[in-house]
C-alpha cells in the first residue's frame, strides 16, 4: 500500500495497467524521483530514464516502465536522445508500445481528436482517444474499469461503482474468456491432438517458427479456428484434392500439376490413440514444377485429418515437415496475391526496381519458369529465413554475432482484409548486429509474407515491407540472387525404385554442384542403420543400391526406413518400405 501512496493516483493507475499487461509500456513525464522509481520496481516493473530533446534546445527526461525490458529496449532504441515531435510515425509507434488499438492510433495520427461513440466517462479513464465506431476499445474498457476501481479503492478505501452496465459487462467478459479456454481445452481433449513438448506457449499446436511459416501469429483466435488443427486439416484437404497416379500401370507422370502416388502395403498398423486399423504403407506427394516431393505414411494422414501435425502417441511422436508441405502447395496459395505491389508492371509481387537485385526478369512474372510468381518465391525464401531466426524475448540477451527476431505483441488483434484471420496488432523487429541494420513492420506483415506478398492489408495496419531491405537485414546481399539460389536447392533430386522393395532398391540422386555428400539410412526412431556413401562428388546424376543390411551386414527387419542426402547445406530425405 505504501508504494501506491508514494506514486499517487495517476501514476499508480498507470503502474497497475502496466503490471497486468493491459499496457505493454507506460511513460511518465511529470518528474521521476528515486522514490517513485523504487516503488515501481517493488511492484515488479522495470524502469528506464530516457533523455529527449526539446525544440528550444533544452532536454527533458521521461520515465518509462514495463514488465518486460523487451519493450523498454524498443522504446530507447527508437526515442532516446531524439527530438520530441508528433509526426505520423512517432504517434503510430508510441501507440503500439502503449497498448492503444491500432485503429485509434492511426485515426489520431491522421485526424487528431475525433468524435466517437464512447461514453464520456469511459473515455476519461482511457489514455487514448477512441476512433469513431471503434470495435476494440469497448473490449478493453472492462479491464481499464476494473483496474481503475482497484486504484480508487486503494486511495479511498472503498469501491466506487461508476455505472451499472460495467457490472454486467465485466462478468460477461470473464465468462466469454472462460468459455473460450474451456472450448480450446475441449478441442484439445481429442486425443489425436498431441500437445507439443515445448515452444507452444499459446497452446495452438504450432511452434513459434511454424506460426511464422504459416502466417498465424496471434494470441487471439475463435474457438473453432485454432491455427494448428485448422492448418493440418487444410493440408489434408489439399492432398485429397490431388489426382492419384499409378506409374506401375503406365500412368504418365504430370509435369505441370501436383499429384499423388499411393504405396499400399499388405498389412495394417493400429492407431495408438483410437485403435483404428491403418494401412502400414504411405503416399508420395509430388510437385514436378519445383522438383519437390514428400512421403507421408497413412498413419500420418489419419492424424492430419483430425487436426494434428504430430502422429504417434504423446510420449513418442513424429512431426510433419510443415515447411516442405508449404513449398509443395505454394501454387495453391493465391488468394493474398490479389493485393497489388507498388511499381510492379508484371504484377509478380516484386517492385520493378528490385527485379535485378533478385535476378528476376522485368515484365516476366515467372523468371525461372516454375509456375510460381517471382515475388511469391522471394517472399517464401525470406519467410523461411525468418522462421529459422532465434526468437529473443526478455530477459534473454540478444546475440551479437547473428541475426535475430523480436516480436512485440500488444493487447488487441486485427483482421486480415483478405482471409479474415485474426492477427496480433503488434510489431516485429529483425536485427542484424553484424551489419548493424534492422527492419520493423507490423506482425500482419509476417502473415502476408507467409502467403507470398510483401504488401499487407489489415483492418488496422497496411503498407508494404521493403523486400530488398529485408533481404539485406537477413544477410542476403543484393548481389546474391534469392531466385537464382532457389532452383539449386530443388535440383538435389532424390528418389528410390522400386518402393516398396525386396530384397534391394536403387537410390538415385542429382547434384547441381560438386560437394561433399553423405547418404545415410535411418529407421523411424531416428537411429542410423547404415551410411551408404560419405565423400566428394562432382555435379551430375548418380545411383547406388541398398540391400537391406545394416553396418554389421545383418539383414534389417521389414518396415519403413528413411534415406537422407546431405550435400553442403542442403538436406533431403525420403521414406521407403522394405518388405520380407
Amino acid at each position: 500500500m505504501k508504494y501506491f501512496k508514494t506514486l499517487g493516483f495517476e501514476l499508480s493507475y498507470l503502474a497497475l495497467l502496466t503490471k497486468e499487461k493491459v499496457k505493454p509500456l507506460s511513460r511518465w513525464e511529470n518528474g521521476s524521483p528515486s522514490s517513485a522509481i523504487k516503488a515501481l520496481r517493488k511492484l515488479g516493473l522495470t524502469t528506464r530514464i530516457v533523455e529527449r530533446k526539446l525544440l528550444n534546445g533544452n532536454t527533458t527526461a521521461e520515465l518509462i516502465f514495463s514488465q518486460s525490458s523487451h519493450y523498454l529496449d524498443f522504446y530507447c532504441k527508437r526515442f532516446d536522445n531524439t527530438y520530441i515531435k508528433k509526426d505520423y510515425d512517432t504517434i503510430v509507434t508510441e501507440g503500439f508500445l502503449f497498448g492503444y488499438p491500432g485503429c485509434c492510433t492511426v485515426n489520431f495520427a491522421k485526424n487528431g481528436y475525433s468524435a466517437n461513440n464512447i461514453n464520456i466517462r469511459d473515455q476519461e479513464i482511457l489514455f487514448h482517444q477512441a476512433c469513431p465506431d471503434c470495435k476494440i476499445t469497448p473490449l478493453l474498457l472492462p479491464y481499464y474499469e476494473r483496474i481503475y476501481h482497484e486504484c480508487q479503492k486503494i486511495f479511498t478505501d472503498q469501491q466506487i461503482e461508476r455505472y451499472g452496465y460495467f457490472k454486467k459487462l465485466m462478468p460477461a467478459a470473464a465468462f466469454s474468456l472462460s468459455m473460450l479456454f474451456s472450448a480450446i481445452l475441449a478441442r484439445a481433449a481429442d486425443p489425436h491432438l498431441l500437445p507439443l513438448k515445448n515452444d507452444d506457449f499459446d497452446h495452438n499446436y504450432l511452434t513459434s517458427d511454424e506460426e511464422i511459416l504459416l502466417g498465424v501469429h496471434s494470441n487471439y483466435f475463435p474457438v473453432d479456428s485454432i491455427p494448428g488443427p485448422v492448418k493440418a486439416i487444410e493440408f489434408k484437404a489439399l492432398i485429397n484434392s490431388l489426382p492419384i497416379v499409378d506409374p506401375y500401370l503406365g500412368d504418365p507422370l504430370p509435369t505441370s500439376s501436383c499429384y499423388v502416388i499411393e504405396n499400399m502395403m499388405r498389412g495394417d498398423i493400429e492407431c495408438p490413440i483410437c485403435g483404428a486399423a491403418i494401412n502400414m504403407g504411405y503416399i508420395e506427394v509430388f510437385n514436378p514444377m519445383r522438383g519437390l516431393s514428400t512421403a507421408i505414411p497413412y498413419l500420418e494422414l489419419h492424424f492430419m485429418e483430425r487436426g494434428s501435425f504430430s502422429y504417434g502417441d504423446s510420449s513418442n511422436y513424429t512431426r510433419t515437415d510443415i515447411a516442405l508441405l508449404k513449398k509443395i502447395f505454394a501454387h495453391s496459395d493465391t488468394i493474398h496475391l490479389l493485393i497489388r505491389t507498388s511499381n510492379d508492371a508484371d504484377d509478380d509481387g516484386l517492385r520493378d526496381d528490385y527485379e535485378d537485385d533478385f535476378d528476376a526478369q522485368l515484365n516476366n512474372p515467372d523468371s525461372n519458369n516454375n509456375q510460381l510468381l517471382d515475388g511469391a518465391e522471394v517472399a517464401e525464401e525470406l519467410i523461411m529465413a525468418i522462421a529459422d531466426l532465434p526468437l529473443i524475448e526478455s530477459p534473454t540477451e540478444p546475440p551479437t554475432d547473428s541475426t535475430y527476431i523480436e516480436v512485440f505483441p500488444v493487447w488487441g488483434a486485427e483482421n486480415c482484409e483478405i482471409c479474415g484471420i485474426l492477427i496480433n496488432m503488434g510489431q516485429v523487429r529483425i536485427t542484424n548486429p553484424v551489419a548493424q541494420t534492422e527492419i520493423s513492420f507490423p506482425i500482419i506483415g509476417l502473415h502476408y509474407l507467409a502467403h507470398g506478398r510483401f504488401t499487407y492489408w489489415g483492418s488496422t495496419n497496411y503498407g508494404e515491407i521493403d523486400a530488398l531491405a529485408l533481404a539485406r537485414v537477413l544477410g542476403k546481399q543484393s548481389t546474391v540472387s534469392v531466385l537464382k539460389n532457389l532452383p539449386d536447392k530443388h535440383k538435389h533430386t532424390l528418389r528410390n525404385f522400386p518402393n516398396p522393395f525386396n530384397p534391394e532398391t536403387t537410390i538415385s540422386y542429382n547434384l547441381p554442384h560438386s560437394s561433399r555428400i553423405t547418404i545415410t539410412i535411418y529407421d523411424l526412431l531416428g537411429q542410423k542403420v547404415i551410411t551408404l556413401f560419405d565423400g566428394y562428388k562432382a555435379a551430375g546424376s548418380y545411383s547406388l543400391k541398398w540391400d537391406g543390411k545394416n553396418e554389421s551386414g545383418h539383414i534389417v527387419p521389414c518396415g519403413i526406413y528413411v534415406y537422407k542426402l546431405e550435400a553442403g547445406k542442403v538436406t533431403q530425405d525420403k521414406k521407403m518400405i522394405l518388405l520380407r
